[in-house]
């Protein structure tokens, strides 16, 4: 039973990952914002992960960054064993010296691609 849900989870994470890419290659139909570039998003511009959810893709929560709740294109794992975008983690550890999760004390030099 164990193993059922592992691959039902497996098959979804697949399943976002074709969709995400293949919505990365249409980019012409809408713009997608970047994490990071524009904090507020105009009217014409849509979330890569608000196109997959309004395609029916469910976006498992390990590849939605904690900060931006945005689909992560450049995921780094922070000292503290959580996963980020690059990006936001950085624009973060310039002005903070503590984990946005954990709120421990991190490394700020140290991320792990």
């Amino acid at each position: 039973a164990g193993d059922r849900g592992w691959e039902e989870r497996e098959q979804l994470r697949a399943s976002a990952r074709a969709e995400a890419l293949r919505v990365l290659h249409q980019r012409e139909m809408a713009p997608v914002a970047v994490e990071g570039e524009d904090e507020d998003l105009g009217e014409e511009e849509v979330s890569l992960k608000s196109l997959l959810e309004e395609r029916g893709v469910q976006v498992p929560p390990e590849f939605v960054c904690p900060i931006t709740m945005e689909l992560m294109r450049d995921p780094v794992i922070l000292t503290d064993g959580h996963v980020y975008e690059r990006r936001a983690i950085t624009r973060w550890l310039a002005s903070h010296a503590t984990s946005p999760k954990t709120n421990q004390v991190v490394e700020r030099g140290t991320l792990i691609p």
